[in-house]
This record gives structure tokens, sequence and C-alpha cells, in this order.
């Protein structure tokens, strides 16, 4: 039986949940894509920051309740320099929301959301 999580944190990590990084072809220096996901006091809201060589950029990540503790997953996008934000369902299935990634020209970076989620009866998740 699947129980709502509650909606605050007792207690909030300081350091990253998930992190996903890729070294840039930048030769002069060492620098990375990175993307880390944190907790906020709020139980399925994480904040995500992202850096692209000296680029930085900040998100909010709702994910939905699926009646399990919450658990966030960065998978390699497409691109690159992508990444795709996403989370465990209660079937231990990736569910993608999210895809951070650095333009073509690597002058800017954008979080676009790829699936909105609904949750039904028993738990399930229902692609909106």
């Amino acid at each position: 039986m699947f129980n709502r999580n509650p909606e605050t944190r007792s207690h909030v990590k300081k350091e990253p949940v998930a992190e996903y990084r890729v070294k840039t072809e930048n030769n002069l220096n060492d620098m990375y894509f990175t993307v880390r996901l944190y907790e906020t006091p709020l139980t399925m809201k994480y904040l995500a920051k992202v850096d692209f060589e000296g680029l930085t950029g900040e998100d909010t990540v709702k994910l939905p309740d699926v009646g399990i503790p919450p658990h966030p997953v960065l998978q390699k996008g497409p691109e690159k320099y992508s990444c795709i934000v996403g989370l465990m369902d209660n079937n231990n299935t990736f569910r993608e929301l999210k895809k951070v990634y650095v333009t073509g020209k690597g002058s800017e970076l954008k979080i676009t959301t790829l699936k909105h989620y609904v949750v039904t009866e028993g738990y399930r998740l229902v692609t909106q």
C-alpha cells in the first residue's frame, strides 16, 4: 500500500542528491557541464543547479507524489552537453521530466519541460 509523502522534510541535505558531469572541450581550463539536484524544505521539490564553463542557471523540479519516497535521477541526454532530469516511479521505471542542455553555439543554457504527469488511483503515473 502506498502512502502520501509528508509535505515538508525534517532534514534538508546540503550536498547534492544527484549529479551529472561531463568534461568540456576547453583545452585551457579543467571545466565541466554539470547538473546537480538539491533537496528543498518541500519534500517533492528539488533545486537544479547547472554550470557550463562559467554559465550558471537554476530551476525548480517538482516530482509527482507516487506514494514512495522521491527518487530523482539524472541521465545522459541526446546531445553532448545535455542531461535528462527525471525520477524513478513506484515500478522502478525512469520517467523523464526536464531536459537541461547547452545551445549549439555554447552560449546559452536551456531547461525544457519534456513531460507532465498526473497521479491516478493506486499511485500510477499517467503522462499528460
